[in-house]
């Protein structure tokens, strides 16, 4: 199975607190949430992943936003 580079995905709803889980490869990744209306990034920062498990909590700013995730060559 090819492992996954990129991921962009766009979420409806979620409030303050909410979360968001993902199952994705270990490393380095920058993560951007973007206002869709706009194009304008949120917010923008690099994690570290040692598991598979991801949880992200989802930016309460906006009703709809897009999160794109992009794994860090080395």
């Amino acid at each position: 199975m090819p492992v996954i580079s990129r991921l962009r995905t766009t979420l409806i709803g979620g409030g303050e607190g909410e979360k968001m889980g993902l199952q994705m490869a270990p490393g380095n990744w920058i993560v951007t949430w973007i206002d869709p209306a706009t194009g304008k990034d949120i917010v923008n920062h690099e994690i570290s992943l040692s598991s598979a498990e991801l949880e992200l909590e989802i930016p309460s700013e906006l009703d709809h936003r897009i999160v794109h995730l992009k794994r860090k060559k080395n």
